[in-house]
């Protein structure tokens, strides 16, 4: 059996088939971080976790060792590399992104007000310099998990972009364009999950640091990425209190507001922004960061020649994709 869950989905109904079903459950959450509501609506009232599988997009780490010691975890960390290029594909031609003019030392883009983007935003606050670059600032709930914003008053802050409306993570603001640098705030602080936030400055061929959980920007570099290290002390990914990583790095870009040749700047940075989004297009082609339960999983499909639902069609597209030899 086969379920696929995103964020807010009622469990109630996998539930249901586990325990009506004796075959092996395999339950794919590679789109989104949603352990937290798989373990409080379903996996704590499961009897036994014999067969009950995990297909995870982030890396494995001790936290599903701890949480799910009987459960058996697929990880796909590397899952948004291939889904984020065609979506923002689909809006933009990503691969021939030029920036002539910048305007705007960062951009910081934010759609729920999670405990990292907390975090980022209030520390841009701290240091006065909120105002200097471009900075958004959705509520569409309360989900800042504990953190108290100190500095910044949480007020609303956007973009003429329509993204309040269409919530789309692949609208291009025309503010991308004429902003130097990306501060990304990851999708959770539990784990190493990498999404398109992560993944589109890299394709969009834009310099940028992510705060996620402790030690994410140290998971890029092992999979081959260069870190900006000529603009950001990394030393903050290594703290475990995430409001202090927070205010270590917006701290160490503070600099940035007082740069003079933006474009300049750029230039000295292309062989990195080059070399990171050809690492991009590397790990999108082979088909050795797309784990074999799924390569195994569209074989048997293509065999037995079922119509296919959207997520097995992605997964067979993106097989396909790679530079496997026929």
């Amino acid at each position: 059996m086969f379920f696929y869950v995103q964020e807010g989905l009622n469990f109630n109904s996998i539930y249901d088939s586990i325990l009506k079903n004796n075959e092996p459950t395999y339950i794919i959450s590679d789109t989104e971080w949603v352990v937290g509501d798989l373990h409080n609506q379903l996996l704590n009232k499961v009897p036994n976790y014999k067969d009950l599988n995990l297909l995870l997009g982030s890396f494995d780490c001790d936290y599903y060792k701890r949480e799910f010691p009987s459960v058996n975890t697929i990880h796909w960390p590397t899952f948004w590399f291939n889904w984020a290029s065609l979506l923002l594909g689909n809006e933009v031609d990503y691969t021939n992104a030029k920036y002539e003019n910048f305007t705007n030392p960062f951009i910081c883009l934010n759609n729920k007000s999670n405990i990292l983007r907390c975090a980022i935003i209030d520390n841009l606050a701290k240091f006065n310099i909120l105002n200097k670059g471009i900075v958004t600032w959705n509520k569409f709930r309360d989900c800042k998990e504990g953190y108290v914003l100190k500095y910044y008053d949480d007020s609303f802050r956007s973009v003429d972009d329509d993204f309040f409306v269409k919530q789309d993570s692949f609208i291009i603001c025309k503010e991308y364009y004429n902003s130097l640098f990306h501060i990304v705030g990851e999708s959770t602080n539990h784990v190493p999950f990498i999404t398109e936030k992560t993944v589109n400055p890299i394709l969009f061929k834009k310099p940028f640091v992510v705060l996620g959980c402790k030690g994410f920007n140290k998971k890029l570099t092992d999979l081959g990425f260069e870190p900006y290290d000529e603009i950001v002390d990394y030393s903050f990914d290594s703290y475990d209190d995430v409001e202090t990583r927070g205010s270590i790095l917006i701290n160490s870009l503070t600099h940035l507001t007082t740069e003079k040749d933006l474009n300049g700047l750029y230039k000295k940075l292309y062989p990195k922004i080059l070399h990171n989004y050809n690492r991009a297009l590397e790990i999108i082609k082979d088909i050795n960061y797309i784990p074999m339960f799924v390569q195994q999983c569209v074989l048997n499909w293509e065999s037995q020649k079922i119509q296919l639902n959207p997520v097995q069609s992605r997964w067979q597209y993106f097989i396909n994709s790679t530079n496997i030899k026929k």
